[in-house]
C-alpha cells in the first residue's frame, strides 16, 4: 500500500513539474524507491544515469530473479533517458550482451519503444514520437467537408474531421 502511495505521488509530481525530482533520484535510486515508475526518468542529468549504469553494473553480479527483476527496471530506467550514452550502451548490450542481461525476458529494443524511440543499426537513436505539437485551425466555411459518398454501414452523409497535408515534411515518419 505504501509503495502504491510512493509512485502515485512520485507520478503526480513529475507530471505536474519533472524538475521537482531533481533533488530525489539519487535517493530514489539507493532505496530502490523507482522501480515500478522508470518514466519518472525521462531527461534527467547525466549523474543521475551514471548512477543508474553504476547500479545496473552491480546488479549484474546476482543471478536471483529478484535481481533480474532490477536489472529489467534499471535497462527501462535507462531507456527512458535515452541520451547518447544510453544509445551506445544498448549499442554495445545488444551486438555483446553480457551474460546477466541475456536473461530478460524482453529485449532492449521493446524497452527502447517503450520510452518512445527506437536503436537504429548505425546505433542512433529514431523517435517513434512527435515532439512538436500543432494547433487546429478552425474553419469558417462549411464548404467541402461534406464527402459524396455516405457511410455503408448508416448511410448518413460523411464528413471530413481532419484534412492533414502529408506532403509536409512535419507530418513524415
Amino acid at each position: 500500500m505504501e509503495q502504491d502511495v510512493l509512485e502515485l505521488v512520485l507520478t503526480m509530481l513529475f507530471g505536474y513539474l519533472p524538475s521537482s525530482l531533481d533533488k530525489w533520484y539519487s535517493e530514489l535510486i539507493r532505496k530502490d524507491l523507482f522501480l515500478r515508475v522508470p518514466f519518472i526518468f525521462y531527461n534527467v542529468k547525466s549523474e543521475i544515469r551514471d548512477e543508474l549504469i553504476e547500479y545496473l553494473r552491480l546488479m549484474t553480479k546476482f543471478e536471483t530473479r529478484e535481481a533480474q527483476w532490477r536489472r529489467l527496471q534499471l535497462l527501462e530506467a535507462l531507456s527512458w533517458i535515452g541520451d547518447d550514452v544510453v544509445q551506445e550502451k544498448f549499442q554495445k548490450w545488444s551486438n555483446k550482451t553480457p551474460r546477466q542481461l541475456l536473461n530478460l525476458e524482453t529485449s532492449l529494443t521493446h524497452l527502447a519503444r517503450k520510452a518512445g524511440w527506437e536503436p537504429t543499426t548505425e546505433g542512433k537513436r529514431r523517435d517513434l514520437v512527435l515532439y512538436n505539437s500543432y494547433s487546429l485551425l478552425w474553419r469558417s466555411t462549411q464548404e467541402n467537408l461534406v464527402l459524396e459518398n455516405s457511410c455503408e454501414r448508416c448511410g448518413r452523409e460523411m464528413v471530413i474531421l481532419f484534412d492533414f497535408d502529408l506532403a509536409n515534411q512535419d507530418l513524415s515518419f
